[in-house]
């Protein structure tokens, strides 16, 4: 006859093992969900960024907005110089916006 307590035992081991399988699984879900939550962040995140992005462009774009210029500064002061370099094409096009705000002729740059 076999004995009870050993058969007891190897039911607990059993149990346990189905135990840490489990909560195995449930971490890898949880995990899963994190993911994903970082995801649908960092695509709010980016949305933000290019709906700022374009309303600022048109700020700077907007030929009867006079404080334009102001702002190109303050944005332009605020960025490192590689990123200014990496944008020089929209600086130049506000400057030239800035100087017909102005009425006066476009200066060349070198």
């Amino acid at each position: 006859m076999p004995d009870p307590i050993a058969a007891i035992d190897a039911q607990i081991e059993a149990a346990q093992k189905r135990i840490a399988q489990l909560k195995a699984k449930r971490e890898r879900i949880e995990l899963r969900e994190l993911r994903a939550l970082t995801r649908k962040e960092r695509a709010t995140e980016t949305r933000k960024k290019i709906l700022l992005g374009a309303a600022v462009l048109s700020l700077l774009r907007d030929p009867a907005n006079v404080n334009a210029s102001a702002l190109a500064a303050q944005l332009k002061a605020r960025l490192a110089a590689k990123d200014q370099e990496f944008l020089s094409d929209l600086w130049s096009e506000l400057s030239s916006l800035d100087s017909a705000r102005r009425g006066s002729p476009v200066s060349e740059r070198s």
